[in-house]
């Protein structure tokens, strides 16, 4: 008779913020005790190595991150200073016409 178990394992993961359930079920059977051990520390490897990408992902988004908050204050400079230049570049133009249009001459009344 084969007998399952089911071993509940909890664990709150700080980076996503989510509780993660892992239920592994375990089974009376004829399997000899090295192959638990190298499916196991095969499962841990591959867990290792899914630590290792994220701890990378996690660094470029970091970098990334900085880059998109530079750019965007650089940005932001060259904005307000194009407006400014074009406001007083718009002020001189009115000035110019208005000065084309006005009448020099004086009038006799």
């Amino acid at each position: 008779m084969l007998l399952n178990t089911c071993a509940l394992h909890m664990r709150y993961h700080s980076y996503t913020g989510l509780l993660h359930c892992v239920c592994l079920l375990l089974a009376e059977c004829r399997v000899p005790a090295e192959a638990e051990t190298d499916a196991m520390n095969s499962v841990k490897a591959r867990l290792g190595k899914s630590v290792q990408i994220q701890t990378l992902l996690r660094a470029f988004e970091a970098r990334d991150r900085n880059l998109q908050e530079s750019n965007s204050q650089r940005v932001n400079l060259w904005s307000i200073t194009n407006l400014l230049v074009m406001v007083l570049v718009s002020g001189v133009q009115v000035y110019l016409l208005r000065s084309l249009f006005e009448d020099k001459r004086k009038s006799r009344t």
